[in-house]
């Protein structure tokens, strides 16, 4: 676990977190200079999307609501559905500040899953 003055940075296997998408995706964009550029942030060669969503690490209290990136394009009929990361894979979960009262999460996992087929395995 890395923290520093702005935030707090964790990582975890990518199948112990939940992830309820909350609503549509969209790709993110790269910034170069501080300054938001028309080309696509990749990962792996992939477009990063940006879907919102809530967390949970024990399938029972929330860790909090925010961001996902993923390169997995969720389909729009995907909201409320439970996604997991794949087996083998890390998820980096950011907490940051948004606030005097909240705070910021961000998770990014490379791919993520419907949680049935991980569950199942």
């Amino acid at each position: 676990m890395e923290e520093d003055m702005a935030g707090m940075n964790m990582k975890f296997q990518g199948v112990a977190v939940g992830c309820l998408v909350l609503g549509e995706g969209r790709i993110r964009k790269r910034y170069e200079g501080g300054e938001r550029t028309d080309k696509d942030e990749l990962l792996n060669g992939k477009p990063l999307y940006r879907y919102p969503a809530a967390f949970s690490t024990d399938g029972v209290t929330c860790m909090g609501v925010g961001t996902l990136d993923t390169t997995s394009e969720l389909m729009p009929s995907t909201f409320g559905e439970l996604y997991r990361g794949v087996p083998g894979q890390q998820a980096e979960v950011s907490i940051s500040p948004n606030g005097q009262y909240d705070v910021r999460l961000n998770v990014r996992m490379e791919s993520v899953v419907p949680a049935a087929k991980v569950d199942q395995k």
